[in-house]
């Protein structure tokens, strides 16, 4: 059985629904979409999720995958202009943060680490990634909320640390405009 995801609204070019195809098990997810780029998670043919974009635009749209770290799971969470960033196993089976630059003259996902062993990327607003992360090599420790400026000199996970409870998330964040009243 083939399933597909659907977009709706100003995001699809001519309004209206768009169907988006999945990688070969099947299953996919939409989980953000900035312009007209769409992205989120799809089953591959080996059963492993993994990240995807979808650029309702273009002339023959298809299903991008965006790999892994070298683990067997991935997920794009956000968007802005063309930064997708999510979350991707690396070869130990750990999570971490990722960007991927869809426009880049070679486009590959890029670790971003951990202050401890895990961390995820939940917003991205053009260089500036936000997520959270544990801060201890057991994973058992805090977590904290995280800034990562991609275009700096050096970049580096920035620990923004917490309000003096121990913990701390960086959220995902949700922003609709339209020049034509509300989304629909």
């Amino acid at each position: 059985m083939r399933t597909r995801t659907s977009v709706r609204g100003p995001h699809r070019p001519a309004g209206g629904v768009a169907e988006i195809d999945t990688f070969p098990r099947g299953r996919s997810e939409a989980w953000a979409v900035a312009d007209h780029v769409v992205v989120g998670v799809s089953t591959t043919a080996n059963d492993a999720s993994h990240a995807f974009a979808y650029d309702l635009a273009a002339a023959n749209p298809k299903m991008v995958d965006l790999g892994t770290l070298g683990g067997s799971c991935s997920a794009a969470t956000a968007i802005s202009g063309h930064v997708v960033v999510g979350n991707a196993w690396n070869a130990d089976e750990f999570t971490h943060a990722f960007a991927y630059d869809l426009a880049g003259a070679h486009p590959h996902m890029i670790d971003l680490g951990a202050l401890g062993s895990f961390s995820t990327a939940t917003a991205v607003d053009g260089q500036i990634v936000t997520g959270s992360t544990d801060t201890s090599t057991t994973g058992k420790g805090p977590v904290h909320a995280f800034s990562y400026d991609l275009a700096a000199a050096s970049p580096r996970m920035r620990d923004l640390g917490t309000l003096g409870t121990g913990r701390s998330r960086g959220l995902r964040q949700s922003r609709a405009t339209s020049s034509s009243g509300p989304p629909s």
